[in-house]
Parts: C-alpha cells; sequence; structure tokens
C-alpha cells in the first residue's frame, strides 16, 4: 500500500482580454476554463500511482537499512524529492531526480541508524513544471534501541614489517568494466578506475574507515563518464590511521540508483605522520590520545557548559569558531584559550570555502584570524566538510592546516544525548577526531553527551590533548 497522500496544488486561470468579450462571456468562458483545470488537476493529481513504500521492512519497525521505494510522475513532471521529516520537526533530505518515475523503483537507501528512534515521515514531493507539486507521506518508525550498534573491538592492524601501504589485490570487474585499483609510490596512494554506464550520471570515490560505511571520507566526484582505466584520485596514506579500510566507488545513473565497487587495503605501523598532507583526518595515537574537537561557536550558553565538563575529566579540545559568531565575545576566547584548549577558523561566515578564488578565501578566513589575534592557531576546518584542490592550494598560501575528522556522531542532525554518545564510543580510537558542535543551535544534548563520552573513555586509560596547541 502506497503512503498517504497530500495534495498541494496552485493552478492559474487563463486570461482573456476583457475588450473582447461582453460581461456573460467572460463569466462564461471563466468557467469553462475552471472547470477544465479542476478536471485536469483532478484526473492527474489524484492519479493512485504515485506515493511511496518500503522494500522488505515493516514501516512500523525500521531498522538499519531500508529501501524506499515509489512512483513519481505527470504529464507536466518537473522533478521529485524525498525528504525525512523527523519527530522533532527537522527536515533531512535524501535524494532528488529530474528523471520521471513511472513505475514502482528504487528512490534511495536510508540507512536508519543515522537519525533518532521514534515515529518520523517520509515525504515524497513531485514537482510539476509550473512548480505546483503533490506531496505524498509514509509513516515510518525507526526502532534500533538507540540509534548505534554496541561499540565494536578495534579490528586488528594487518602487520607489515616497515611504514608501507600494502593494497589488496584489484577485485575482478564486472562485465561492464567498472572497477578499482591502487598504484602506490611512497606514501602516495593513486586510484585508477573505470566508471560508466549507459545512463551515467557521475562517479564518487570515497575511503571508508575500518571498512565502516557509516565514516565515508569524501576523495573526489566527476560528471564524466570513465570508460576506460585511467586516475581518479591521488591521496597520502598519510593523513589516515593505520589499519584495514576500503576505497569505495559509487558510479550513480541518471535515475539516482548506482552500483558500488569496493578495493580493501591496508595501512602499516608507522605509516602515520599527522605534520604531512594537506587534510589532517586522524590525529597521532600518543598512547590513547583521543581529540575533541566543536564546530559552529562560541555560543554564550553551551560553550561554557562545555568548558565545564572538559575541566571535570581534565580534557582538552579545539574549537573551530565562526569569525561573526564570535565577535564580541572576546571574554570567552580568552577563557577558552588560558584554559588550555586550541582555537582554529571555521571561516567568518560559515560559507563553503573549497571553489572560493584566493582574494574571496582571504576574505573570509583572514577575516575570523584578525578576530582571534593571538588565541588563534592555523588550522582551518572548511565549513560543511567540502574541500578539493583550491581549498588546499589557498590554504596552503595562507599556511594553514586542513583539519577534518574521522567520527562524526552527526549531533547538528540528533541531539539525543544517548545516540550521540553510542555514535562516538562505537568509532572511538585512538588517534580519533571527534566532530561535535558547540553552536548553529541547541546543543544541550551534545553537552549532556559530552559527560558520557568522558567518563566511559577516561576510565578505558585515553587521554584529551587539544589539535593545534
Amino acid at each position: 500500500m502506497m503512503g498517504e497522500k497530500f495534495v498541494r496544488t496552485i493552478q492559474r486561470p487563463a486570461f482573456m482580454p476583457y475588450q473582447t468579450l461582453n460581461v456573460r462571456s467572460f463569466v462564461v468562458a471563466l468557467a469553462l476554463s475552471l472547470l477544465f483545470l479542476f478536471a485536469f488537476t483532478h484526473l492527474h493529481a489524484q492519479s493512485p500511482s504515485n506515493g511511496l513504500t518500503l522494500d522488505r521492512a515493516d514501516p512500523a519497525a525500521a531498522q538499519g537499512v531500508v529501501h524506499v521505494l515509489g512512483v513519481a510522475d505527470h504529464p507536466t513532471f518537473r522533478k521529485w524529492q524525498l525528504d525525512l521529516l523527523l519527530d522533532g520537526g527537522d527536515t533531512v533530505f535524501l535524494a532528488v531526480s529530474e528523471e520521471a518515475m513511472p513505475t514502482p523503483g528504487l528512490l534511495a537507501a536510508l540507512d536508519t541508524t543515522l537519525y533518532p528512534d521514534g515515529p518520523h515521515q517520509l515525504r515524497l514531493r513531485v514537482v510539476y513544471r509550473q512548480l505546483n507539486y503533490d506531496e505524498f507521506f509514509l509513516p515510518i518508525t525507526i526502532t534500533n534501541q538507540g540509534g548505534a550498534a554496541l561499540r565494536p573491538a578495534a579490528p586488528p592492524l594487518k602487520p607489515t614489517p616497515a611504514p608501507q601501504m600494502v593494497a589488496a589485490p584489484a577485485p575482478v570487474a564486472p562485465p561492464a568494466g567498472n572497477g578499482l585499483s591502487l598504484v602506490t609510490q611512497g606514501g602516495l596512494v593513486s586510484v585508477l578506475g573505470v566508471a560508466d554506464h549507459p545512463a551515467f550520471r557521475k562517479w564518487q570515490v570515497d575511503v571508508l574507515l575500518y571498512g565502516d560505511a557509516n565514516q565515508p571520507i569524501f576523495l573526489a566526484v566527476g560528471e564524466e563518464r570513465v570508460p576506460s582505466a585511467k586516475e581518479l584520485v591521488t591521496f597520502t596514506s598519510a593523513d589516515f590511521p593505520e589499519g584495514e579500510h576500503q576505497i569505495r566507488l559509487r558510479v550513480v545513473r541518471g535515475d539516482q540508483n548506482y552500483d558500488e565497487f569496493f578495493l580493501p587495503f591496508a595501512i602499516g605501523p608507522g605509516n602515520v605522520n599527522p605534520a604531512s598532507g594537506p587534510l589532517l583526518i586522524h590525529g597521532a595515537a600518543n598512547g590513547k590520545a583521543i581529540y575533541l574537537t566543536f564546530d559552529d561557536g562560541p555560543h554564550p550558553d553551551h560553550t561554557p557548559q562545555i568548558l565545564n565538563v572538559l575541566a571535570e575529566y581534565n580534557a582538552a579540545a579545539t574549537f573551530f569558531v565562526v569569525g561573526s559568531r564570535a565577535q564580541g565575545q572576546e571574554a570567552l576566547l580568552k577563557e577558552m584559550y588560558e584554559a588550555g584548549h586550541a582555537i582554529g577558523n571555521h571561516s567568518w561566515s560559515h560559507r563553503k570555502l573549497d571553489t572560493l578564488d584566493w582574494e574571496s578565501f582571504d576574505e573570509e578566513v583572514g577575516a575570523t584570524a584578525a578576530l582571534l589575534g593571538g588565541y588563534g592557531s592555523r588550522c582551518l576546518r572548511p565549513p560543511y566538510g567540502n574541500v578539493g584542490p583550491q581549498l588546499y592550494a589557498n590554504a596552503k598560501q595562507a599556511g594553514y592546516r586542513i583539519i577534518y575528522w574521522s567520527v562524526d556522531p552527526l549531533d547538528w542532525l540528533n541531539q539525543n544525548p544517548e545516540t550521540i554518545a553510542n555514535r562516538v564510543l562505537a568509532r572511538a580510537r585512538p588517534g580519533a577526531i571527534v566532530l561535535l558542535h558547540d553552536g548553529g543551535g541547541d546543543r544541550a544534548g551534545t553537552v549532556a553527551a559530552l559527560r558520557t563520552i568522558l567518563a566511559t573513555l577516561t576510565a578505558e586509560g585515553y587521554s584529551f590533548p587539544a589539535l593545534c596547541r
């Protein structure tokens, strides 16, 4: 059974020049026009074909990854969009396409572990050329017992006699020829691949730390077909922790469905060098060190609360501040710095930095640096995590090191303290960089989760130094 439908239509009556009609003719013509438009709208907008369902999943008890199926079509179809409406009021974008879906097909694969347990709704919006649209809703209740699995043991490291990259043999390519292979030279790793399809839309390459699909690290994306093997991206192995990981190639088709290809690889002991490479994703283990970082502040209420919790556990952190939010809070910046924490740059207005030219980059980052003065460090965290060659070049010219992360509990999306804490604890490993938020919204859940995180990891022997200090 497809989900319940809510129809929202806005129709514009045909305009007929008044001077060519008498009043009676005008009224008759207008009535006929409205009748025709109503019949047309009713005939198509009430079509029983459009709607949503789940594949092999009970909407009343959804767990793990579920496939959202749907039909999205209209005589004047323009696009469809799928969103998840969380019970707390937030809207999460899932997928969009300009290709009609006249028969039931896969709209998106929804990983329910990324969202809080409870009753939510899936919304399918089918948009027409006139920008009118129909909406279809499907209730979905997520029941993952807190949204995260029990904490797994750290994976064993692949033994190697010397610091080097060790790649597994390339997988056998499917009949279409798509697939991956690696070429290593020193600490540089080149990813070669084939990415093609008759309905090709784009390809994307990610690193899955420890093979965990919930922790993808973006490497590259392309919108041009790659029909024969060529270099897709090159990265520095020193930017990743030692251990067994995966390279993932995703080949996306015009209907938003995609094929995925995986290549295991391992980084041997001694390979990690946090001082090298343009992007720091994982810090030095230094025994059992974990690096806590906070974005989007400072906040006049939540940041001091976080400072108090950190002090209770003798923990340091790195705060990546937004210049426009730090303005007027110099006393709080001073308190953060004097307490032993590091302060990094998160731009002035939380603008995406990856496509900016040098002048625009210097304006965004330089204004925040000027405000921070001696409290600031030469560490930069790009808003939204958007990185690329242009950003690398600008950051290098300005003397900044880009700090990424290896653990993201999505606290900006879900403020359930138990869920935030469980997600961090499930992925905590020596050298991990944890992304949290002290600004940008209500962060009471993050404050509560931080106490659980610090209590648990302190008992396990972890320390909490600051990056960039």
